[in-house]
């Protein structure tokens, strides 16, 4: 027990905790060699495998992959409106039986057909980056999950008194005020 809390401590905490600690910690039921040999069986049983990539991690890879010519703005903002679905996902049991990486590529292609970044660039960007990945944005798996994304979207938009564009619209002025600079009418003319 005191190996795993360990683990835990290392993957999930800013905190480094030593192996002398857990020996206090322990209540010096456990030597220090003890808790490093059970933490190498541990880990070597789940065959190193503690940390799996997540839709979000997969998203962010995605999203660096995509070329320079996409702005930075409309890189944000499909990144917040993908996000925004990947954690509406967690809540829905559906989505556990599918792979992270089909999750992100469904809540891309959501984003991108909600219209704010709906620019040839970066459609064709995305379809580069699904040949490169091997990702098929036709199959069923893709289209079923997102459905699902879109339906959960809605509801949760529908929970929160708000509509689809007034989400979308909402996102863009958050990143907008972030950026500072820029007006919705310039970005109306990029798009």
């Amino acid at each position: 027990a005191i190996t795993s809390l360990y683990i835990g401590v290392k993957l999930f905490e800013s905190i480094i905790l030593d192996l002398k600690t857990m020996y206090m910690l322990s209540g010096e039921r456990c030597t220090e060699s003890q808790i490093a040999v059970t933490e190498f069986e541990i880990l070597k049983a789940l065959k190193w495998k503690m940390n799996p990539p997540t839709s979000k991690a997969f998203l962010q890879h995605m999203l660096m992959i995509l070329p320079d010519k996409i702005d930075p703005f409309t890189r944000n903002t499909l990144f917040e409106v993908s996000c925004f679905q990947i954690e509406q996902s967690v809540c829905d049991y559906y989505f556990l039986k599918h792979k992270p990486s089909t999750i992100a590529i469904a809540s891309m292609l959501n984003a991108i057909e909600m219209g704010v970044f709906s620019t040839p660039s970066c459609r064709h960007s995305l379809r580069n980056l699904v040949e490169a990945t091997g990702l098929s944005i036709y199959s069923s798996d893709v289209q079923q999950i997102r459905c699902r994304l879109a339906k959960t979207l809605v509801n949760s938009l529908d929970n929160k008194a708000y509509s689809m564009e007034s989400f979308v619209q909402s996102t863009v002025r958050k990143l907008l005020r972030k950026k500072g600079n820029i007006s919705l009418l310039s970005v109306a003319r990029s798009a």
